[in-house]
């Protein structure tokens, strides 16, 4: 397995230099790219007729997509694969070679290379949303990821995880999202309980995946169980196996837990029994449609299921009055959406060192 370039797989280790090195694979197709790769200021490397390359600044992806109209001129995108390295000196053959990936891969990363430059300018901030009990009460939290641009126009959530998907960041991401989470919670004078989301996918050391979030929590003196992680049942889902490991660290760590956008009785049956979660989040589709016989038969049977386990029911997506009564009708305890509050946008007041809820 290749090791992934620090500057193209981590937004914490930037570098005002790069080399962006191509290999062809096929001697004739690379001559006839010589002349075009010179005028765009590559040479060829390592004495080899296969390899060029040329020393680069940051930002990168302006020179990277210069090259790229000589390679789709020659229809070889599908043959010729990258490596962008930081580094001011020429780096090694082996080096370049290790860190090799597919011309057409990087082409879609490069797309989403704003994610990037926005973790880089610290750009990233927390939208919270309320979560009302049956009494109309808050409740608690759940924490949202924007990223703000410079027109102070927002990306939302849906688009930075597609983006840290992409550029390969999705569990950095993450961990630098709980730690935001809990400061903007804190700062904010909050009460009650805070939902996480988080991706549960290949993680082999939970101790490591959520040290940051625990030592955020203990420092900033919060109970650990008004911390709720919220685990998606959705694809792609971690092993059961391999999700129970992660669920019992948490518990260790007295992390409350949620299971997440539950769309059917069955699929909660499935996992109930051995995450035993201290909430159920319905997904919003089915608040939308509670109307529906059929979805309203069933939420009863989730709503039975999850208060047979002890867990308390959330309904998100609620949009109406109709919709949240017909829920709270059918013994949902908890309720988030539009009729309740949007997502606010909360930032540090330097002054007073609190947090300031603004329009979102």
């Amino acid at each position: 397995m290749t090791t992934p370039s620090p500057a193209f797989y981590s937004p914490w280790i930037p570098s005002p230099h790069y080399w962006l090195i191509y290999q062809c694979a096929d001697n004739a197709l690379s001559e006839r790219l010589k002349a075009d790769f010179a005028a765009k200021g590559m040479k060829p490397l390592y004495d080899s007729s296969l390899m060029f390359g040329m020393a680069i600044k940051h930002p990168w992806v302006s020179a990277f997509n210069d090259v790229g109209e000589v390679i789709k001129k020659h229809g070889a995108a599908s043959v010729i694969k990258v490596a962008l390295i930081p580094a001011q000196p020429q780096p090694l053959k082996e080096e370049a070679t290790m860190l090799m990936r597919s011309y057409i891969e990087m082409e879609q990363a490069s797309k989403h290379i704003w994610l990037m430059h926005a973790l880089l300018d610290h750009r990233l901030i927390c939208f919270m949303q309320r979560v009302i009990d049956k009494r109309g009460k808050v409740a608690g939290f759940e924490a949202f990821a924007r990223i703000e641009e410079e027109g102070g126009s927002m990306r939302d959530g849906g688009a930075i995880m597609l983006a840290s998907r992409m550029l390969n960041l999705e569990f950095q991401l993450d961990r630098m999202l709980h730690k935001e989470a809990v400061r903007t919670f804190v700062g904010s004078d909050s009460d009650g309980y805070l939902f996480i989301n988080f991706v549960t996918g290949s993680i082999s050391r939970p101790e490591h995946y959520l040290e940051g979030l625990s030592q955020a929590v203990e420092s900033f003196g919060l109970m650990p169980r008004h911390i709720v992680l919220d685990i998606s049942i959705q694809p792609p889902l971690a092993g059961l196996k391999q999700l129970k490991t992660l669920v019992d660290y948490c518990r260790t760590r007295g992390f409350s837990l949620a299971v997440d956008d539950v769309m059917t009785a069955e699929e909660l049956k499935h996992v109930i029994a051995e995450i035993k979660p201290d909430f159920v989040k319905l997904d919003g589709r089915l608040s939308r449609n509670i109307t529906e016989a059929r979805v309203a038969s069933n939420v009863s049977a989730m709503v039975e299921l999850a208060h047979t386990s002890g867990a308390t029911v959330v309904a998100e997506g609620v949009e109406t009055e109709a919709q949240h009564q017909r829920l709270s009708d059918m013994g949902v305890g908890m309720f988030q959406g539009y009729l309740l509050g949007v997502p606010e946008r909360v930032k540090f007041d330097s002054n007073a060192n609190k947090m300031l809820k603004i329009n979102s």
